[in-house]
């Protein structure tokens, strides 16, 4: 599973930590352009998956983890501008059980399958429950407990 702040959602790394960085830098993977926004990457099964502002959209993202190649799109209507915070999506992605789910800034709630991006369902969680978006959109990452592993 991955998911926001790690795979137990705590914030914390165990893993070996580099040190000894070379002078020259590290070496570049990959470069791609990409929409505006505010999310990161959610990294799964060789995938890197984010949100992005693509004109008048948001979109979910998935890019091959070695070359950066872009896999699959899954894309809906939504341009938030704010013009303090800046503009597009402010969420990342999360993981679990083969799937990806993804929130954006105007309460669009997307659950895909992570090999393909095909919508397996999406719920508006404003609309759904007479809300407006906040001032500077829906920021939440979605969370996934790790009791379970898929909906």
């Amino acid at each position: 599973m991955a998911r926001f702040r790690g795979n137990q959602g705590d914030g914390q790394y165990d893993g070996p930590i580099l040190t000894n960085w070379p002078p020259e830098g590290l070496r570049l993977l990959w470069r791609q352009p990409c929409g505006g926004g505010y999310s990161s990457f959610c990294i799964a099964k060789g995938k890197a998956y984010t949100i992005e502002q693509r004109r008048a959209q948001e979109v979910v993202v998935a890019y091959e983890l070695q070359t950066g190649h872009e896999l699959w799109t899954h894309a809906w209507p939504g341009l938030f501008s704010e013009s303090m915070g800046g503009d597009g999506p402010r969420s990342t992605p999360a993981y679990a059980g083969g799937r990806i789910y993804a929130l954006g800034a105007q309460g669009f709630l997307q659950c895909l399958d992570a090999d393909n991006g095909h919508r397996i369902w999406s719920h508006n969680i404003l609309s759904e429950h007479n809300a407006e978006a906040p001032t500077y959109g829906v920021a939440a990452s979605p969370l996934w407990p790790t009791t379970r592993s898929s909906c």
